[in-house]
Parts: C-alpha cells; sequence; structure tokens
C-alpha cells in the first residue's frame, strides 16, 4: 500500500481523491491522507505514542470520513477528528476517560460516524459503548447497562423489524444497543 505508513494494521478509506490511512512512525501513531491518485503525501497528523504488542505494533482500525473530517483510532485507544483539508486535530477522546483499556492486541476499531454522533467501543465499568459528539468530541451517552469490555470488532448500524439498532460484539455476547441511548434492545452470549 504505501510503503511510510509504518507499523499498524489499518486499511485504506478513499474518499473525493483522497486516500486516508493510520500507521505508526518514530513511536507515534498518525493519521495520513494521500492524494489517491499519485500516492503523494498530503498530510500527517500525529495522535498519540505507538501501541506496542508481541502481535505487531501501531493502529489496528480504518478511519471514517464524514464530510469535512476524518476519525480514526489508535491501538492505545485514543480516537482523534482531522480537518480533511489539513490533518488539523480538532479534537482527541481517550478511551480511558471513558472507562476503558485496550483489549489484548490494542483498540481494533473502526469507529461508526452516524448522524451527529460518533459511535466507538472503549469497554468497561462506565459502558462499553459511547456516542461522542462528532464536532466536539463530548459524550452524548453511554451504555451503562452494558458493560462488557472492548473486543476486536467494529460497531454496525442495523434496522431489524423497523428498529434502528447498533450491533457490537465483544470477548462474551453480540450486541443491540438504541442509537439514541445506548440502551440494550438485545444480547446474546458470544462464548
Amino acid at each position: 500500500l504505501y510503503k511510510k505508513a509504518g507499523d499498524g494494521y489499518s486499511s485504506p478509506a478513499i474518499v473525493a481523491g483522497k486516500l486516508f490511512t493510520m500507521g505508526m512512525r518514530d513511536d507515534q501513531e498518525v493519521l495520513i491522507a494521500l492524494n489517491a491518485n499519485d500516492g503523494s503525501e498530503l498530510w500527517v497528523a500525529p495522535i498519540t505514542g505507538g501501541f506496542r504488542n508481541d502481535r505487531g505494533n501501531g493502529p489496528r482500525g480504518t478511519p471514517c470520513v464524514d464530510g469535512d473530517r476524518v476519525y480514526g483510532m489508535t491501538g492505545r485507544g485514543e480516537l482523534a477528528c482531522a480537518q480533511v483539508s489539513d490533518g488539523k486535530i480538532l479534537w482527541k477522546k481517550s478511551m480511558a476517560d471513558l472507562g476503558g483499556s485496550p483489549p489484548t492486541w490494542g483498540f481494533a476499531e473502526s469507529v461508526l460516524v452516524d448522524g451527529n454522533n460518533v459511535i466507538c467501543t472503549p469497554g468497561g465499568s462506565k459502558g462499553a459503548i459511547a456516542a461522542l459528539d462528532k464536532k466536539t468530541g463530548e459524550l452524548r451517552w453511554q451504555s451503562s447497562d452494558f458493560t462488557d469490555p472492548a473486543s476486536h470488532a467494529s460497531i454496525i448500524p442495523i434496522t431489524h423489524n423497523g428498529t434502528p439498532q447498533y450491533v457490537q460484539l465483544t470477548k462474551q455476547n453480540i450486541v443491540a444497543v438504541a442509537p439514541k441511548n445506548g440502551k440494550v434492545l438485545w444480547k446474546a452470549p458470544f462464548p
């Protein structure tokens, strides 16, 4: 893909002639934008110190592009929002601040932007799933009735029998929560 990205497992997101990915350079996890036509680097935005692990270093998620903003989660669990135009970091939110801690092989989530929210999975006793304001990073809600640790999956939005829901997989359960408040709609064991 891109030889200068550094360590990590991020895939590309291509929007409007730009390719976005993540990597680890000089012990920093970074968000990267390239010209999708010729591969030239447009900008690099450092987010946090690098995640190191015996299974590989660096970020594990793919950036999510929404209009003039791009969102990326690091292996350490730092979610960053940057401007698409120049990579300026607009806000960051640590999954640790939301009660989470890195799963065994790091946070491996490609966050979901839905409406005015960014949906992510910090895991932990404050609530496994959280919705943040996509413009400010402020907490909108957290699923306090579902507190599994984070695992290595990304949330998907579905509509089942006319009911919108976010579905997430952890090491213990598959769960659906309500998009408006994070309340559990259903849960099934995932042994």
